[in-house]
């Protein structure tokens, strides 16, 4: 009976992780061909922090992810399903490079007229030049191919989401300190937008 649980729990894995691959492929598809109609709206970054924390803790396993809102009452102008998407991309990344065990930093904050999300693991850095690639479609840094199974789609939706927001994506990797933070900021909502 443990084998057939195990092998069912295996069976149940793949299937899923197949799943968010073909997902992944649609959406970076559509993105491609304008299809995904962006359907922004007003969020209150707290709330939206709050429905993104459930799968969050899924994707990094609960205990080693860190939440910092540090946006006070703050608005944003944006497609809540897409954005959640995009920094779960991010996220998704941050679990599998990640030295085991090690936290995981979700942060939100604005400035300068933008609400800037970041996701901060512990881990291998990422070089200079790999820095410059990495939001390509397809594209794998060397290093990454012999620690995680990927397919080099996820960074390219997340950029072609915060593209579409008129947003930007961008990455900083320490290489003394291993840490390597992704970051997504989309502009804040104008004064007719928050009234409106």
């Amino acid at each position: 009976m443990r084998a057939q649980a195990y092998w069912r729990s295996l069976i149940d894995e793949e299937v899923s992780r197949l799943a968010r691959l073909t997902n992944q492929i649609l959406q970076t598809a559509g993105l491609d061909q304008k299809q995904i109609q962006i359907c922004p709206e007003l969020i209150h970054v707290y709330e939206f922090l709050n429905m993104c924390q459930r799968e969050a803790n899924a994707l990094t396993g609960g205990d080693r992810l860190q939440i910092i809102n540090e946006t006070g009452g703050d608005l944003l102008w944006a497609d809540p399903s897409l954005l959640q998407m995009a920094l779960t991309q991010f996220l998704d990344n941050a679990s599998k490079y990640a030295t085991p065990a090690s936290p995981i930093v979700f942060r939100a904050t604005c400035h300068n007229g933008e609400a800037i999300f970041s996701i901060t693991n512990e881990g291998s850095s990422i070089s200079d030049e790999d820095k410059t690639r990495i939001f390509d479609r397809f594209y794998r840094c060397p290093d990454s191919k012999h620690k995680a199974s990927g397919t080099g789609i996820g960074l390219s939706i997340a950029r072609q989401i915060a593209h579409a927001h008129q947003g930007r994506t961008w990455v900083i990797s320490d290489d003394q300190t291993r840490k390597t933070s992704f970051f997504l900021a989309l502009p804040q909502p104008s004064e007719a937008k928050r009234n409106g």
